[in-house]
This record gives C-alpha cells, sequence and structure tokens, in this order.
C-alpha cells in the first residue's frame, strides 16, 4: 500500500478522536469516512518523518486483521499484522476492551504471540478510556514520539469521551494508541 492510496474517492477524510492534538501543525491522526460501515477501517498516523497507514479488516464479529504499513519518502514497507480481538464484557463487567496481540515476522507469514498484548479498555461506569501492556508487548513502549510525556493518552481520552463510544471510535483510538506508543514492537 503507497500513501497515494490512502484518499479515498467520493470520501473525505476525518480528523478522528485526537485531532486536537497537533505535531508540526499536524493532528495526530486522521482517518477516511466510510460510507459501507463492511469497508476496513483505515487511517494514517505521522510519528516523525514516518507515516504509518493502518488498516483494520473485520474478518468475525470480534475480530480484525491489523495491518500497518510505514512510509518514508516513496518506500512503503508493511511492518506489522496481526489479530485485533474485541472483548464485549459491558453486559457483565461495563468493560469494552480492544487488545493487539504481539507478532513477528516469520518470513512468509506473521507469528502471533497470545501472552503478549496491548489492552485498550472503555469502561461505561467511568466514561474512561485505560491503556494496559501484557507481557513482552510491556518491554516496547517507545514514548519518544515528538509529544510530551503522557500527552497522547490524555489528549485520546478527552477526545474519545467528546466523541462518545463506538466500536469504529474504540478501534481508530486504540489503534493509533499503538502506533504513537509500540513502535518498537514492529522492529523486533
Amino acid at each position: 500500500m503507497i500513501f497515494g492510496s490512502f484518499t479515498p474517492s467520493g470520501n473525505e477524510l476525518c480528523n478522528c478522536v485526537a485531532d486536537a492534538l497537533q505535531q508540526n501543525n499536524k493532528p495526530l491522526f486522521i482517518c477516511e469516512n466510510r460510507s459501507n460501515p463492511g469497508q476496513p477501517i483505515k487511517c494514517r498516523v505521522e510519528r516523525g518523518k514516518t507515516t504509518y497507514l493502518f488498516t483494520n479488516k473485520k474478518t468475525r464479529a470480534d475480530r480484525y486483521e491489523f495491518e500497518v504499513t510505514a512510509t518514508q519518502g516513496t518506500n512503503a514497507n508493511k511492518v506489522f499484522f496481526t489479530d485485533l480481538v474485541i472483548k464485549d464484557e459491558r453486559s457483565s463487567s461495563g468493560v469494552y476492551s480492544v487488545l493487539f496481540y504481539y507478532a513477528t515476522n516469520a518470513g512468509y507469514m506473521w507469528k502471533i504471540s497470545k501472552p503478549d498484548y496491548l489492552r485498550v479498555s472503555y469502561d461505561t461506569k467511568s466514561n474512561e478510556l485505560s491503556f494496559e501492556a501484557v507481557g513482552k508487548m510491556s518491554s516496547f513502549l517507545d514514548t519518544k514520539n515528538g509529544y510530551r510525556p503522557g500527552e497522547v493518552e490524555k489528549t485520546m481520552k478527552e477526545r474519545f469521551k467528546q466523541k462518545g463510544f463506538s466500536e469504529e471510535n474504540m478501534i481508530r483510538a486504540a489503534s493509533a494508541y499503538f502506533i504513537l506508543n509500540y513502535t518498537k514492537a514492529f522492529q523486533s
């Protein structure tokens, strides 16, 4: 996937969830509007001199394929691919979670490690997002993303409250948070 193919025909791009946080006068991330909810969720995140394009394609009711492509200049490379899993426990605990499993490139496929993941959760009782890295994923935290410490989390939480809960808003926010803070997972 190249950057030019990101702009959808006939659709506008929207500044999603965290458009208030700016780095060099650019939104934190930009997503395309989807005219059909069955289409993949596609967004762009700027992190330094690299543009990350991420796509979440629904494969089952509780699962998406999460793919990240990094572009610098005219070079584009697939840097990460894993399962994004939805855990909807709102009826019992009031929590809705998105999990990104750690994965390594094994040549022709990506090897997913289920004990190592990032969980982004929404608590319906407190109306708050929370972020938790589990297992090996916790060693990949990289906050050298051009923002002050805690700024990404704070802005994500504020903008998520403004936009309101939906599965799509949750996936967009969680995916952008993962890319902004866990790019070290792409290099292992």
